[in-house]
């Protein structure tokens, strides 16, 4: 079998070893006063700025062939949610809707960040490529290569199919489509690390490199973690745990796969199925952490009170 082949010719233990290592890296600076975030990219703020609000565009148009993949490719899924007790999310899909883009528009104000161009389930593909077309920001060598890649995949693959929040450097625009708070102020937070680098068409393609995305992923969450405390938005900071360290454990994990030697003569399952153990790991972990700071939360609540 080549799970066996995998690991006679290779000892992934020190990968696991290092996943531990990075998630404990990351818990620990995600568990930091609040007094410590810094509001903004290049200039930063102990305090929040309140720019003015965001450009964005609504899923309004009728893009009933996209809806009915979505509603293919999900049902399984929701139809799990709805039976398991513990995985059931709260409130209707629309307001859980509405929530995250609250939060991402919230997150993108108080961060001075008005120039990032929300789309909220929208799918225009035009658009796109014309967003790309007159962003200056980003050097023609990496705005036609990477960003011309990157607008392609979303043309093929809508976000709002596959209900993703990202953030796209080269065009400037941060996808909402989720409905999961968490998952969106970590989209906004993607964007914020972005224009806060001085050179974002090679900080983006430089995430194609084996091991910087973890690297990323690690300073994202330690933001979208210190803001949520900061705002003292429990609820929020919860969330994000077991979405980031999931994108966190499946980036590393695929990542050290590929230095594996052997790896290529496997099955092409076997990538996939490695990302996909990453992400059940990093959720388990985040899941781990956020048990821990429930618990810490009421011990620390005032008597007679449970602080949730």
């Amino acid at each position: 079998m080549w799970i066996m082949k995998l690991f006679a010719e290779a000892d992934l233990v020190w990968a696991y070893r290092l996943l531990l290592l990075l998630l404990t890296f990351a818990a620990i600076n995600g568990c930091v006063s609040k007094d410590s975030y810094r509001f903004g990219r290049l200039r930063s703020s102990a305090v929040p700025f309140r720019t003015t609000p965001v450009s964005m565009s609504l899923g309004e148009a009728d893009h009933r062939s996209l809806d009915n993949i979505e509603g293919a490719i999900f049902l399984p899924f929701d139809s799990i949610s709805e039976v398991i007790p513990w995985n059931r999310p709260i409130g209707s899909l629309q307001s859980r809707r509405r929530e995250a883009v609250n939060q991402a528009v919230k997150f993108l104000s108080q961060n001075d960040l008005a120039d990032v161009h929300v789309s909220v389930r929208d799918y225009q593909p035009i658009d796109q490529w014309q967003r790309l077309i007159k962003n200056n920001e980003v050097h023609p060598l990496w705005k036609y290569t990477d960003g011309s890649f990157r607008v392609l995949s979303s043309t093929l693959l809508p976000e709002r199919v596959l209900r993703i929040d990202r953030y796209n450097p080269h065009t400037k625009t941060l996808h909402i489509n989720s409905g999961n708070p968490a998952s969106a102020v970590h989209a906004a937070a993607t964007a914020k690390d972005f224009l806060g680098n001085k050179n974002p068409g090679v900080y983006a393609i430089s995430q194609h490199v084996p091991l910087l995305p973890v690297w990323q992923q690690l300073k994202i969450t330690k933001d979208s973690l210190q803001y949520a405390r900061t705002n003292e938005d429990w609820s929020l900071e919860k969330g994000i745990y077991p979405k980031a360290y999931a994108k966190i454990g499946s980036s590393l994990l695929s990542d050290a796969y590929a230095f594996v030697p052997g790896s290529g003569g496997l099955p092409f399952f076997a990538a996939p199925a490695v990302s996909m153990a990453g992400r059940v790991f990093g959720r388990t972990a985040g899941e781990i952490q956020v048990q821990r700071l429930s618990q810490h939360r009421n011990l620390s609540a005032p008597t007679g009170s449970v602080r949730r």
